[in-house]
């Protein structure tokens, strides 16, 4: 995984259903800049690594800190 060259496909967020709700609820009072955004999820927002070869997930779960997660296979 190449994440060097900025916004990769293999990177994502994780999220609580509650914080996308909230999100939701205040887009529909009015408009929400950028920066509002991300301060509505960073508090509970996790970054996510997929390897696009293996599929294991990697959570980012502290600074430089990862935990992985592997596919199980069928019958194991």
């Amino acid at each position: 995984m190449n994440l060097s060259q900025g916004w990769s496909d293999h990177e994502m967020t994780l999220m609580p259903e509650s914080v996308i709700e909230r999100v939701a609820e205040r887009l529909e009072v009015g408009p929400m800049s950028s920066e509002q955004f991300y301060e509505a999820i960073e508090v509970t927002a996790m970054t996510v690594y997929r390897c696009p070869q293996c599929k294991r997930l990697y959570l980012e779960e502290g600074k430089n800190s990862f935990t992985a997660y592997a596919v199980e296979q069928a019958g194991a």
